[in-house]
């Protein structure tokens, strides 16, 4: 019993590994790791970005690009993750890819997650004086629009 659970815990490393096809990154990922190691921390977004205007043109770039509803959602999970609030041109750009995609839930989503990123109400208002044409044009909404609070 013990020597399967150990197999079944060590088979999504490989799974990972192979699934790179990056012979590098299988045999790196197939090393224990220590604590404290960078690798140890991976969280699974795309890296570093060095700078705000990096994260920036990334992000913009990413859902200039969105093909569907599913790679937005993951997007946005992943741009949310960080430890800084969206600037304004990677709201418009999730904006405009929600609409692209036909995702009125999704586009929900993008104000519901911006409202709890950011620190205050105040900013949050900001946000939302700012893209209220935008929204009207395109036919989203906040959440709080439709009730929820």
């Amino acid at each position: 019993m013990f020597i399967r659970s150990c197999r079944l815990r060590a088979a999504p490393l490989v799974m990972r590994a192979l699934s790179t096809g990056n012979e590098a990154a299988a045999a790196h990922q197939n090393q224990p790791q220590q604590k404290g190691d960078p690798a140890a921390m991976n969280t699974g977004h795309d890296g570093d970005y060095g700078s705000p205007e990096n994260f920036e043109q990334h992000w913009t770039t990413f859902f200039a690009n969105c093909p569907d509803e599913f790679e937005l959602q993951r997007g946005l999970n992943n741009c949310f993750n960080y430890d800084i609030v969206p600037p304004v041109a990677v709201v418009e750009a999730a904006m405009l890819a929600a609409r692209r995609v036909n995702s009125f839930a999704t586009g929900v989503r993008l104000w519901g997650g911006l409202r709890e990123k950011v620190p205050t109400a105040e900013m949050y208002r900001q946000y939302r004086e700012y893209f209220a044409p935008m929204m009207e044009a395109s036919g989203l909404v906040a959440p709080e629009d439709l009730g929820r609070e």
